[in-house]
């Protein structure tokens, strides 16, 4: 899969009501510390940090079974981890269906959201793949949804993308990426997509 960025991806009511529940201050966050690790030659996590950064997360669906470190896409049903999902992931995913022709029902690997505060310098989060035991080109996509705008960007191998809001950057699951802190504005929140390609 080329990259592709889509603008406007969202109609103007979703996209609002996304930013609404991220913003809110009932919304439940969780600290991560580093935001990327190494991996080693069979893909299992090592725990060495590969950056001294920190986000908050928030998970929505992750497929067990397909950890970080599995070489093999998992045929577990998903598991759906947070409350948020039917009202504000599921319209989502029934858009990237729609928009990139994905089998039904759609297979999620994984959905979270990330926030990272202003620290005052733009600081890049270490370079990764979702899932480094997934190394078969096409077998699921990454999509990064840029919930605001703010100066911070998604790095996917060297393209650089702004972070607009209502905006997704979505590339094959292979390629490495990363983003950037921002400076301009409190929070940078972007919700990661990994979908299975079959």
């Amino acid at each position: 899969m080329k990259l592709q960025v889509i603008e406007n991806f969202l109609d103007k009511k979703l996209h609002k009501k996304l930013e609404s529940l991220f913003l809110s201050n009932s919304f439940d966050w969780y600290f991560i510390s580093p935001t990327a690790t190494y991996f080693d030659e069979d893909g299992q996590d090592t725990g060495r940090p590969k950056d001294d950064n920190f986000m908050f997360v928030h998970c929505f669906i992750q497929e067990f079974g397909g950890e970080e470190g599995s070489t093999e896409v998992p045929a577990a049903p998903q598991t759906v981890i947070s409350k948020y999902t039917e009202e504000y992931i599921k319209p989502v995913l029934w858009k990237m269906q729609q928009t990139f022709a994905f089998p039904n029902p759609i297979g999620v690997l994984r959905v979270k959201a990330n926030m990272y505060t202003n620290q005052g310098k733009s600081a890049a989060i270490g370079v990764h793949t979702d899932f480094p035991g997934l190394t078969k080109p096409d077998t699921y996509v990454t999509m990064v949804y840029h919930v605001n705008g703010n100066n911070g960007t998604t790095v996917v191998g060297d393209r650089v993308i702004p972070s607009k809001a209502n905006q997704l950057v979505a590339f094959d699951g292979t390629c490495e990426h990363y983003g950037t802190t921002q400076t301009d504005e409190k929070v940078r929140i972007v919700i990661n997509f990994n979908i299975k390609r079959t």
